[in-house]
């Protein structure tokens, strides 16, 4: 989400998106949530916003996930047991991105 503060994008997929640093030291002393973010221009740099989330993830909890979501009005999909997607495929995404990508044939 910082890239596309500053860079024109095709779009994003986010999964497992978060904006604060969870309380986390190893968040915090990344640096990465130091500054607040700028929503309108994540939004305004790139034509469109994929974001995956699952109620029962165990690192990000669901509130972090749907508020970013309020913030981009992303194209939102929302699990109950999905955990943190470690899975092999992830054919949802597929599905999503699919139609964005042909429309740029």
């Amino acid at each position: 989400m910082r890239y596309a503060e500053t860079r024109q994008l095709l779009g994003t997929v986010l999964v497992g998106a978060y904006y604060t640093d969870l309380g986390l030291s190893s968040e915090k002393i990344s640096g990465y949530f130091d500054r607040p973010w700028d929503w309108a221009k994540i939004v305004q740099h790139q034509k469109w916003i994929i974001q995956f989330s699952s109620i029962d993830d165990p690192l990000i909890p669901i509130e972090e996930a749907r508020y970013v979501h309020e913030k981009l009005k992303a194209d939102y999909h929302e699990f109950e047991d999905q955990g943190h997607f470690g899975r092999p495929t992830f054919p949802e995404l597929v599905d999503a991105l699919k139609p964005r990508l042909q429309s740029i044939e």
